[in-house]
């Protein structure tokens, strides 16, 4: 039923952010992780939070440059779903999320998913779970799905439907 709730995200929901607030919320209830993400891509390169769920409310609307985030331009550049293994790259939630007013212990289980609108970049799906197996149950191709969803949302233009492109 979650992958349902998800799908149905995309037609039930008013606008854009209330499409990806709820596939945020089918995809925690698919997974163990405490902080999921959506950013989406401007063009001075940026990424900025969109949507998220488990981290401080103060993280809505922050703005990252990929180039200074290892874990966010790798992403970026990722063809499909990451996972970050290496506990010595800076995680940019550190401080964010909710109830960790320190830095995120180095060992602990993020992924991304770039998220693509007509093979562009246009944003990135991130979740993170302080249990360093908390994310072990979502696939890749599932994370695929989720992602491909939250493209389709970024696509909804203010609650008018999909936005058609030109061409």
């Amino acid at each position: 039923m979650t992958l349902l709730d998800a799908v149905l995200s995309l037609s039930e929901a008013p606008a854009r952010d209330e499409a990806l607030q709820r596939i945020l919320r089918a995809l925690a209830r698919a997974t163990a992780a405490d902080a999921l993400s959506v950013l989406t891509a401007a063009e001075d390169g940026s990424v900025g939070v969109a949507a998220q769920i488990g981290l401080s409310p103060a993280a809505l609307g922050l703005s990252f440059l990929p180039a200074e985030h290892p874990r966010l331009r790798r992403a970026s550049l990722a063809a499909g779903p990451i996972r970050f293994l290496d506990p010595s790259e800076p995680d940019p939630y550190s401080r964010w999320l909710l109830g960790n007013t320190g830095e995120i212990h180095p060992i602990h289980a993020c992924m991304a998913v770039p998220l693509r609108v007509q093979g562009r970049l246009a944003g990135l799906l991130t979740l993170d779970a302080c249990d360093p197996q908390g994310l072990r149950g979502l696939g890749d191709e599932d994370a695929r799905v989720f992602a491909g969803l939250c493209a389709g949302a970024l696509r909804l233009d203010g609650g008018a439907g999909l936005a058609l492109a030109a061409g």
